[in-house]
């Protein structure tokens, strides 16, 4: 599998934003999914902090967990920053070739 084939979803945190943009940087394709009211970054510095962690990922809203499933479905990896991964529904039965990584 190359790099550009990779697909990563990631939920906003601290710590998966800055993996996030360093994936980015390497070529992998990065969907960034925020809360219905957006991501924390987007009130930051006049939406600066947005731009700077944020840039080449995709960015969709996510306000329901089967619409979270549905990206997962398609991905490859997961970046959760949540204590023990609580934010992502249960994933490990139903896609076992998902790497979650998370704080």
């Amino acid at each position: 599998m190359s790099e550009s084939a990779v697909k990563v979803v990631e939920l906003p945190s601290p710590f998966t934003r800055f993996a996030g943009r360093l994936l980015v940087g390497l070529g992998y394709e990065v969907v960034l999914v925020e809360p219905p009211e957006g991501d924390e970054t987007r009130r930051e510095l006049d939406g600066d902090a947005f731009a700077h962690w944020h840039a080449g990922k995709r960015s969709v809203v996510s306000a329901s967990p089967e619409e979270l499933r549905g990206l997962l479905a398609t991905a490859d990896v997961l970046l959760d920053g949540s204590p023990s991964g609580a934010e992502a529904p249960e994933r490990s039965s139903v896609l076992p070739w998902l790497h979650d990584i998370h704080s």
